[in-house]
């Protein structure tokens, strides 16, 4: 057989000649839809599940949280190992399973798994994002000269996170840095037990006042109007004069028993760049089992669509970007193997023509 191969292409070398052709376009194609990393992804398939229960000491989130939420997940389909940790105010449990489990379905059991746990009423648990300890593929900082930490903070999480999550490929976006905008209201506990209003009034109140309410609609001749009541919270004024109760037939409202302010949630630490004090941390977390290259050209497309969109002085300043490592790895390894490769190469015509090395 291997006779008339070799016939065949001396007879027909045009044929030869094409099938070369044909097979180095394929080959070519092959390596552009390879997926080229910097080093392999050895993880297990893991799953996580983020529980939060704000202002609860660690004891309490082991106890109402972490304990219930490893007895409902223990005899998952197919898990390794299960770990929980607690901390203040959250609980943090980590799925692992055996080799061969796919991701979503290993997410899928789990989030079956999680209806049966005994948890206080309104938590809910979420899983974390799909992606691997070593999926942190793009790092940057949001900065500009005098802008302030909130308003920093505020453009990542309402402006460049959305914009990046719709990257194709990206898990996750993780922000550091800056001051969380909050609506602050302070009771009086004087003011109040003068007007005969405790805190749970002030907590119903402020979340039944914020809604708005559909009235159906109404015919008039050919056109229908659509009637609705707007409720929600424009700025501050309309929660300082939301009613909370009644007194000696007075309405009580939000500004007689407490002071309304905007401020900031309690910082956890902060984020400094070269001679910036303030800036604001993001690190984009690539989706499990994706080709970073295709990823990274992807984000740095979608960052100078939103960079469009920021006021002037801020500022989108990529610090790490994995597409350099990948570069570097690839350069070091064809240089090795081309090294290589002309070493052997010049051994055995040394060994031919010499009698050996001396």
């Amino acid at each position: 057989m291997l006779d008339s191969l070799v016939r065949y292409a001396l007879n027909n070398r045009i044929a030869a000649f094409l099938f070369a052709i044909t097979l180095a376009i394929a080959g070519y194609l092959a390596f552009s839809d390879l997926t080229v990393e910097a080093f392999p992804d050895p993880t297990d398939t893991q799953v996580q599940v983020i529980t939060l229960l704000p202002g609860q000491p660690t004891e309490e989130v082991e106890r109402r949280l972490s304990i219930p939420l490893e007895r409902a997940l223990n005899g998952t389909p197919g898990l390794f190992r299960l770990r929980s940790i607690s901390l203040f105010g959250l609980s943090f449990v980590t799925l692992t399973f055996e080799d061969g489990v796919e991701l979503l379905q290993a997410r899928q059991r789990v989030l079956e798994r999680l209806r049966e746990a005994e948890l206080p009423e309104g938590i809910q648990p979420d899983l974390g994002p799909m992606a691997t300890p070593i999926g942190e593929v793009y790092r940057y900082t949001l900065e500009g000269p005098g802008a302030d930490p909130m308003e920093l903070r505020t453009l990542q999480d309402w402006v460049v996170r959305p914009g990046i999550l719709r990257s194709p490929g990206v898990a996750d976006v993780v922000s550091y840095g800056g001051l969380v905008r909050e609506v602050h209201v302070e009771p009086d506990p004087s003011r109040m037990a003068s007007l005969g209003v405790g805190l749970n009034d002030v907590f119903q109140a402020l979340s039944k006042a914020s809604s708005n309410a559909s009235g159906g609609y109404v015919e008039r001749g050919s056109e229908m109007f659509v009637i609705r009541s707007l409720g929600i919270f424009a700025d501050l004024r309309d929660i300082e004069r939301t009613r909370v109760a009644t007194h000696n037939g007075v309405p009580v409202r939000i500004s007689d028993v407490a002071h309304v302010s905007e401020g900031y949630a309690p910082r956890q630490g902060v984020v400094t760049r070269g001679e910036n004090e303030e800036a604001v941390e993001g690190i984009v977390l690539m989706r499990r089992g994706e080709n970073p290259s295709v990823v990274l050209e992807g984000l740095r497309a979608r960052m100078a669509d939103i960079e469009r969109i920021l006021p002037n002085k801020i500022k989108i300043t990529p610090f790490y970007d994995r597409t350099e490592l990948v570069h570097t790895t690839l350069h070091t390894v064809f240089h090795n193997l081309l090294e290589g490769a002309l070493l052997s190469y010049w051994c055995c015509l040394r060994s031919r023509f010499l009698g050996g090395p001396r």
